[in-house]
């Protein structure tokens, strides 16, 4: 059985201007949790902590 998969967009949320730092992953259609991940920000230069955000 195929799973059902959609885009989401995670945002750093360490760097001053929000939405500047960008990436894309998918996850399940049906799922409640907001996904959140620690990705390289090439703004801040460090690690971050990136969460989901809706565009």
């Amino acid at each position: 059985m195929k799973t059902k998969e959609r885009y989401c967009f995670l945002v750093c949320s360490g760097c001053p201007t929000p939405g500047r730092s960008r990436y894309t992953t998918h996850k399940r259609a049906k799922a409640s949790y907001k996904l959140s991940k620690s990705k390289y920000c090439r703004f801040c230069r460090k690690h971050a902590i990136h969460v989901e955000k809706k565009l």
